[in-house]
């Protein structure tokens, strides 16, 4: 508990910013360092992936007997934004919370994961554990994919903050950009174009298919799939009409769908439209896509850490569904069976964040009775 306690408050107290929300900041660099360092003084071998100018995963291995199945437990160091918070670097203890930027999302989750990893090198088993520190899981996960280029263990645990249940599901997001542009030669032959005429016709569509969806049969965790239409930028207005819109759509993808295919089917949709709206050229671009993530509910890691999560933490383990978006789709479209857990905690992305000690302490004694028993 005092290891955990202590690793916990030194991680909280790096700045870990991800440059993507703040390019001023020092990014991931420190905290790397810091897990270097702190991996080889419990003596497991180490090894860092520069994954883009300044920003490095740190993988540090501790080798079983042989024999067994190898287990990665994952954890991201970079943070959000820091904006409006007070001293956001230092830890501050409040009955059994733990404040400061990164105490749930996701230190606590990195402690608990070296803090395995020590352990199982002092008492190795058969198995051997990978714990990676990965960069940019808070903008493109960058880190995770940059990992499973090189790294292929048996299963993986993805350690965010759960509340001490399993999530076993997710939904992606698919960010996509409509432009609808006047066609200007026909506008010079004095003909009026009015590109908003296309534009409602396509909100209209997308605010359809919406419908759709949410009148289809919900996934047992998630719900509905969704598509939401930001509102349109306009530009070039004249008195013959505006020349160019800008969409920007959110579709939100369940397991089973893919970014590819739910892009493919806007794609068709629009096609049509654009078809009947020949004065106006229409564009689509992706901006970002993140897959849905499932695990299959008979999956061993996720018997596995339900079973010693039921003895560690002293009631079963619910396995839910989580609406936010984790490095564990990126580990799981790999093909590495994979589940998340973590300990208790809130304000994640706020100015007011914090992760409860004990739960902490029983994430690690799940974390390392699943690594036994994998």
């Amino acid at each position: 508990m005092g290891e955990l306690a202590t690793l916990l408050w030194q991680l909280v107290a790096i700045d870990s910013v991800n440059p993507h929300f703040a390019p001023e900041r020092v990014g991931e660099g420190p905290i790397g360092r810091f897990v270097v360092a702190w991996l080889r003084r419990a003596g497991l071998a180490v090894t860092t992936e520069k994954v883009a100018p300044g920003r490095v995963n740190v993988i540090g291995v501790a080798r079983g007997t042989g024999g067994g199945r190898a287990l990665l437990l994952c954890a991201h160091l970079d943070t959000v934004g820091v904006e409006e918070m007070v001293f956001p670097f230092v830890p501050r203890i409040v009955g059994n919370r733990v404040y400061g930027r990164g105490a749930c999302d996701t230190k606590a989750g990195l402690a608990a994961a070296l803090c395995v990893a020590a352990a199982w090198w002092r008492e190795p088993s058969r198995g051997d554990v990978i714990v990676a520190a990965v960069v940019d899981e808070e903008h493109a996960s960058i880190g995770a994919r940059a990992l499973v280029r090189h790294w292929r263990p048996d299963a993986a645990v993805v350690v965010e903050p759960t509340g001490l249940d399993v999530c076993i599901a997710h939904p992606g997001t698919l960010w996509i950009a409509i432009e609808i542009t006047r066609n200007e030669t026909v506008a010079q032959g004095g003909i009026r174009v009015d590109v908003r005429c296309t534009m409602r016709n396509i909100v209209c569509a997308l605010r359809n298919a919406d419908y759709e969806l949410h009148a289809q049969p919900p996934h047992v965790l998630l719900g509905t799939g969704s598509v939401q239409v930001a509102l349109p930028t306009e530009e070039g207005a004249r008195a013959i009409g505006v020349a160019r819109c800008r969409l920007i759509v959110r579709m939100r993808i369940l397991p089973g769908e893919t970014a590819d295919d739910t892009e493919n089917q806007i794609r068709r949709m629009i096609a049509v439209i654009a078809r009947a709206s020949p004065m106006c050229r229409t564009t689509i671009h992706r901006l970002s896509a993140r897959e849905a993530f499932a695990v299959d509910t008979d999956a061993p890691v996720l018997t596995t850490l339900c079973r010693c999560g039921t003895v560690a933490i002293g009631r079963p383990l619910a396995q839910i569904g989580c609406d936010w978006w984790t490095d564990a789709a990126v580990l799981a479209y790999a093909g590495i069976p994979t589940v998340i857990f973590g300990p208790t905690g809130e304000g994640a992305h706020t100015t007011i964040e914090w992760v409860d000690s004990f739960s902490l302490y029983q994430c690690y004694e799940t974390l390392y009775a699943t690594a036994r028993a994998f």
